[in-house]
């Protein structure tokens, strides 16, 4: 990881972040919809809760503490490098 970009937004370095690129277009399925915001404001949390997707972990009921736990390792690696020697 390059650090921190803002606050818990990190940056990674081209060669990581291309091979992050090459997993989310072998292994996921991302779609975009355009909605009215006064509508995403009151159905997100509710499809959250009902499709429970595997990246959406606040207000998902089945979140993976597996998947948690690894984003604070990556947290903590990038804070230490971040904050140098």
């Amino acid at each position: 990881m390059a650090g921190r970009k803002n606050g818990r937004n990190y940056g990674f370095v081209p060669a990581d972040e291309a091979a992050i690129i090459r997993w989310i277009n072998n292994n996921m399925l991302v779609n975009w919809v355009e909605v009215d915001p006064e509508l995403q404001r009151s159905s997100e949390a509710r499809l959250i809760r009902q499709h429970c997707p595997v990246f959406n972990l606040a207000g998902n009921p089945e979140a993976s503490t597996r998947l948690l736990a690894l984003r604070a390792e990556c947290v903590r690696i990038a804070s230490a490098a971040a904050s140098g020697p």
